[in-house]
């Protein structure tokens, strides 16, 4: 009998907030023989995110490199939507998880939705109700939202949030936020001496 490949699953930053946010999720993912991970990075803030990554042990499996001097957004959108292709290779992913409400957040949004991927949305449903505060974050989380299969809730305030704007109930799990874990992890390497 054949055995069932793994579950390829992809996962896209571009940030450091991002980086440290998805740390924890990356390890606990890496150590699941039925997923295999590949681990994007767009670039976006890429002297900021390096030492993160650093100091969590985590490399890219690709570094997109999409910034450039005073680019705007929608060279940098351009940039990572054309450049994602050749990161995910020839085997499209089953899944792709974003992180938050940056400009690589929405860029692997998009880019699942208009491949028919199934996205998963950590740190899904915040909300300000206001599209110019913050900018474009707002915009970005809540189209994210829109191409979104499963929703990643900090709290039931950003579940009740998605509900309102019509989401299932069922696709919407609060899990609480991830920077915790993030913490927690530096507090153990500062108990066992491990702290760079």
């Amino acid at each position: 009998m054949k055995a069932e490949r793994p579950f390829l699953l992809s996962v896209l930053f571009g940030t450091r907030p991002e980086a440290i946010k998805l740390a924890p999720l990356i390890h606990e993912l890496k150590k699941q023989r039925e997923i295999q991970l590949k681990i994007i990075f767009t670039g976006q803030h890429e002297d900021m995110v390096s030492p993160i990554l650093s100091y969590f042990n985590i490399v890219p499996d690709y570094n997109l490199k999409i910034m450039k001097s005073n680019q705007p957004l929608s060279q940098s959108l351009a940039n990572i939507l054309e450049s994602l292709p050749m990161a995910i290779g020839p085997q499209t992913p089953d899944g792709m998880i974003v992180q938050g409400d940056t400009l690589s957040c929405f860029a692997g949004g998009l880019w699942a939705y208009l491949n028919r991927i199934p996205l998963f949305h950590i740190e899904a449903g915040l909300r300000s109700f206001n599209l110019q505060q913050p900018w474009p974050e707002e915009y970005l989380r809540r189209v994210t939202a829109i191409a979104s299969t499963l929703h990643f809730a900090p709290t039931e305030e950003s579940r009740i949030n998605l509900i309102n704007e019509g989401i299932e109930s069922s696709r919407v799990h609060v899990v609480g936020n991830t920077v915790i874990d993030a913490l927690m992890s530096v507090i153990g390497k500062i108990k066992t001496n491990e702290l760079v």
